[in-house]
């Protein structure tokens, strides 16, 4: 008997802990408690005020299919919790009738700006994106226009919406840094001047037949480029490969297509 008393107990411990918040845990302590108003007031001659209610407690035992009443001591003992605890919800219970409500700290405002956050969402994901500035790797993150900043974009967005989905800076700059892969940059450089000529082309053409033997074409080049870039990067013993960026070291006008770069430097040489 003694042997299954425990086991009991074990499966009321487990039963407790298996809910995280605190308020599923005082609901399992109200279920297992009953409280009364205090029948009988006896005359003491103490400076404490006398009880106004009195609580049992209870254990559920699975053998017997049903619950048993067992002292405080033992009660607590079985849940690993303090007496203040269970005082403090049969109290609430018994004068208002309700569970107690959770009072400490936590997040209590996210949930009141849903609406806000996916405001702000869908209008950052409604901004125009350039490509990266290299254009010899891949790279997830994305950049807005250099003419742009996280308050620019801030105020815009205040701008647009109605009064209640508003939100401070900080908040607006908090979704943006930690949601988004975002930055600020000015035009790509080293960029290939056969791949900016399809673009454009593509960006005016209105002829799908044309358009798409643009998009056939810029892929076989881009698909040519890859596997020259890849022979570039191949080890050989008797190979000795240099690679130099004179943009670094010489003062030249600002373009972004390598082959004019090329000239300018070029003809900047003695």
């Amino acid at each position: 008997m003694q042997i299954t008393f425990d086991a009991g107990c074990k499966i009321v411990f487990e039963s407790f802990y298996k809910f995280k918040d605190k308020r599923n845990q005082d609901a399992f302590i109200l279920k297992h408690c009953t409280v009364k108003s205090v029948k009988r007031h006896r005359p003491k001659n103490s400076k404490y005020t006398p009880k106004s209610s009195q609580t049992t407690y209870f254990v559920y035992s699975a053998t017997l299919k049903k619950r048993l009443p067992v002292c405080q001591t033992f009660f607590l003992n079985v849940l690993q919790i303090k007496k203040y605890r269970v005082q403090t919800i049969m109290k609430e219970y018994f004068e208002t009738g309700t569970l107690l409500n959770e009072k400490r700290g936590g997040d209590r405002v996210s949930h009141k700006n849903v609406e806000k956050k996916r405001a702000v969402m869908s209008f950052i994901e409604k901004l125009h994106c350039e490509e990266p500035h290299y254009c010899r790797g891949n790279t997830k993150r994305l950049y807005l226009s250099a003419e742009l900043s996280i308050n620019k974009l801030y105020r815009l967005y205040n701008s647009q919406v109605e009064s209640e989905l508003k939100v401070k800076p900080s908040y607006f700059r908090n979704i943006f840094n930690r949601n988004y892969n975002l930055g600020f940059g000015s035009p790509r450089t080293d960029v290939c001047s056969v791949c900016l000529q399809f673009t454009e082309k593509m960006k005016t053409e209105t002829r799908v037949n044309i358009r798409n033997d643009l998009i056939v074409m810029q892929r076989i080049h881009k698909l040519k480029a890859k596997a020259f870039f890849g022979y570039v990067k191949e080890e050989k013993p008797d190979l000795l490969t240099l690679s130099f960026d004179c943009e670094k070291n010489l003062s030249l006008p600002k373009t972004n297509q390598h082959i004019i770069r090329v000239k300018l430097i070029f003809l900047t040489l003695p």
